[in-house]
C-alpha cells in the first residue's frame, strides 16, 4: 500500500499532467467527457455551442436538449455500455449558439474487475454541410491526431492508461517507480485488446506473433486439461501482471471477467528490459514473484489441507491486488465461481462450498455475492499458513 507521501507525489505528477493537457485540449475542437450509467454527465472538458461545464454537470442529454437530438444520441451511448464495445458515430447536437454536428468517439469505462461503469467520449466539431474547406479538413486533421494522441487508446501510442497505472501501481512493490522512469516501457507500441468473460484471451496466432498481454482490468486464468477431460487451473492473473503465451505454448488463458488488455512485442519489451537496468530489474521482480506464486500452488495441491488451500486462495489474492491499490483491510470484490475455485484447488464444487460454510462459521471470512469480507485475518492466516513474504520484495 502506498504511503501519504508516495500518494501526494503521485497526485501532483498526475495534476501536472492533466493541467498540460486541458491547455492543449483548449486550442482544439475535440470536447472529452464521461457519463455514467444513467448517462449523467461526471465531468466535461472544452464544451461548445454555449454550454458550461456547471450547466451539464449532473444531467442528460434529454434534460438538456430536445428530445429529435437527445434520443438518437443517447441510443448510441447505450448500445456502448450494454455490449460493452468502443464506438464511432457522427451527431448532431443543439446548444445555445446552435446547431453542431460531432464526430463522436465512445469508450465504455471499466473499474479494475472490467465491469463497465460507464463511458468516455470525445468529440471532434465537424464543418456545417456545404461548409467543407481545406482549412477545415487541416483542423479536423490536427484535432483527429490530437484526439489519438492524447484522448484516443487505440494502436500504436503507448500503453493504455488503465494498464500503465496497473503495472506501475505493482512495480512499486518493488522499487520507488516514477512516470518518468517507466516513460520508455509506457511509449512501447501497444493494442488494446478487450476481452468478454468465459471468452479466451487468444488463439494460437499469438504465440507465433511473439506477444506479451499485459492486464489493465479484470481477471483471467490459465489452465490445462487432461486426457481425462478434466481441468486444472494453473494460475490467475490480476491487473498490473504480464502474460507471455509464447512461454507458456500448452496453456490455455480465459478471462473470468470482462478484461482489457495492451497487447506489446515481446522483443520490444525485452529490448526496453535490456537497455534499462531499473525497468530490467523490475520487470524480473514481478516475474519471480509469478514464480513464487506458482510454487505456493503447488505446496496446497500437494500438502495442505482442503480448508488450508481455500484460506491461503483468498488470503493470496487479496495481497495481490492490494499491491495494485485494489481491496481493503475488510475484503475485495471476487469475480471467482466455486467451479473456478475448485478447479485451482483439485476440488469439487460441493467440497469448495463446504470449506467456505466452514470459514463462515469459524468467523474467519465470508465469501457471498462476489465480495470476499474478512471478520477475523490472523485466524484465516493460522489456517491458511499463509506468509506473505514471497509475494513481497527485498528493500528498495
Amino acid at each position: 500500500m502506498l504511503d501519504v507521501t508516495d500518494q501526494k507525489e503521485t497526485e501532483e505528477a498526475l495534476a501536472q499532467s492533466w493541467r498540460r493537457f486541458e491547455e492543449a485540449l483548449s486550442n482544439t475542437s475535440v470536447v472529452v467527457f464521461q457519463q455514467d450509467l444513467s448517462l449523467r454527465y461526471t465531468w466535461i472538458h472544452n464544451p461548445k455551442l454555449g454550454y458550461q461545464a456547471s450547466s451539464v454537470l449532473g444531467k442528460t442529454d434529454a434534460e438538456l436538449m430536445p428530445a429529435e437530438y437527445a434520443k438518437p444520441l443517447e441510443a448510441v451511448k447505450r448500445k456502448a455500455i450494454q455490449t460493452g464495445l468502443s464506438s464511432r458515430q457522427e451527431v448532431v447536437v443543439l446548444g445555445a449558439e446552435g446547431q453542431g454536428r460531432y464526430d463522436l468517439y465512445i469508450e465504455p469505462k471499466r473499474n479494475q474487475l472490467g465491469t463497465v461503469e460507464g463511458i468516455t467520449c470525445a468529440a471532434i466539431e465537424l464543418p456545417q454541410l456545404g461548409q467543407e474547406n481545406p482549412l477545415l479538413a487541416i483542423r479536423m486533421q490536427r484535432d483527429r491526431d490530437f484526439l489519438l494522441n492524447r484522448v484516443g487508446r487505440g494502436a500504436g501510442h503507448g500503453l493504455v492508461t488503465m494498464c500503465a497505472v496497473a503495472l506501475q501501481r505493482k512495480l512499486r512493490g518493488f522499487r520507488e517507480m516514477r512516470v518518468e522512469d517507466l516513460s520508455s516501457l509506457f511509449s512501447l507500441r501497444s493494442e488494446r485488446r478487450f476481452v468478454r468473460a468465459r471468452q479466451d484471451l487468444w488463439g494460437r496466432q499469438a504465440v507465433r506473433k511473439n506477444r506479451v498481454w499485459l492486464i489493465g482490468s479484470g481477471w483471467a486464468y490459465s489452465w490445462k486439461v487432461l486426457l481425462s477431460g478434466e481441468r486444472q487451473i494453473i494460475g490467475f492473473y490480476l491487473p498490473g501482471d504480464m502474460i507471455a503465451p509464447k512461454d507458456h505454448p500448452g496453456d490455455a488463458f480465459t478471462a473470468v471477467s470482462d478484461c482489457v488488455l495492451c497487447e506489446m512485442v515481446q522483443s520490444d519489451l525485452m529490448h526496453v528490459a535490456r537497455s534499462e537496468n531499473q525497468i530490467g530489474d523490475a520487470l524480473q521482480w514481478a516475474a519471480s514473484r509469478q514464480e513464487a506464486i506458482l510454487e505456493q500452488q503447488i505446496v496446497n495441491l500437494g500438502r495442505r489441507s482442503s480448508l488450508a488451500r481455500v484460506a491461503h486462495l483468498l488470503l493470496e489474492l487479496d495481497a495481490r491486488l492490494r499491491l495494485v491499490g485494489l481491496g481493503d483491510e475488510a475484503g475485495y470484490r471476487c469475480p471467482l465461481t466455486q467451479s473456478i475455485i475448485g478447479d485451482a484447488l483439485g476440488l469439487t464444487n460441493v467440497h469448495v462450498n463446504r470449506m467456505l460454510r466452514q470459514l463462515r462459521q469459524q468467523g474467519c471470512a465470508t465469501f457471498t455475492r462476489g465480495y470476499v469480507a474478512f471478520a477475523d485475518r490472523e485466524r484465516l492466516s493460522d489456517i491458511a499458513e499463509f506468509d506473505p513474504a514471497y509475494l513481497r520484495q527485498a528493500p528498495r
